[in-house]
């Protein structure tokens, strides 16, 4: 079994439907944009997560192993690919809303990078029904007892391990 070396996780919201991290380095030098029908955009070094709706904000854990984790239970989606990280400093990034740096550093390398996902589909859908029923009115108790409730409740986790 892989050793676990490092934890970091972050509460994110979607701008434009996605959300994403790359190498600090390289921010914005690659087309991240995932390609129809598919929920991940990869890149030279990063990746871009397409998501259903873009509230309530969305849990993240990023983790950096020794070598191949086990893969998660019960995930609703996985996909899995490389990445180069020229500095190890990993930032994230909100398209227009803007990158925060250094929310993770791992040593630079090349990366096998698995990303996994829960709670997708029923995240969506609970929030589009609490919030057709009060017209997506934040003032509304029900709707912002729904917003509270199923903030972290989609859930990813974006591991990284090097490449051999």
């Amino acid at each position: 079994m892989s050793q676990l070396l490092k934890i970091a996780s972050l509460l994110t919201v979607a701008d434009h439907y996605m959300f994403g991290f790359e190498d600090e380095q390289t921010v914005g030098s690659s087309e991240l944009l995932p390609d129809e029908g598919s929920w991940i955009g990869w890149g030279e070094h990063g990746l871009m997560i397409s998501v259903i709706t873009e509230l309530p904000e969305k849990e993240v854990r990023l983790e950096y192993c020794g070598g191949p984790p086990p893969d998660p239970d019960g995930h609703e989606m996985t996909e899995i690919s490389t990445v180069a990280l020229p500095t190890g400093s990993i930032s994230h990034s909100l398209l227009a809303g803007g990158i925060e740096h250094d929310v993770f550093r791992i040593p630079p390398g090349r990366y096998v990078v698995r990303i996994s996902s829960w709670d997708r589909q029923a995240t969506a859908l609970e929030y589009r029904q609490a919030g057709e029923r009060s017209d997506f009115d934040r003032t509304d108790p029900e709707f912002a007892a729904a917003y509270q409730r199923l903030t972290g409740k989609e859930r990813y986790l974006i591991q990284f391990w090097p490449e051999t």
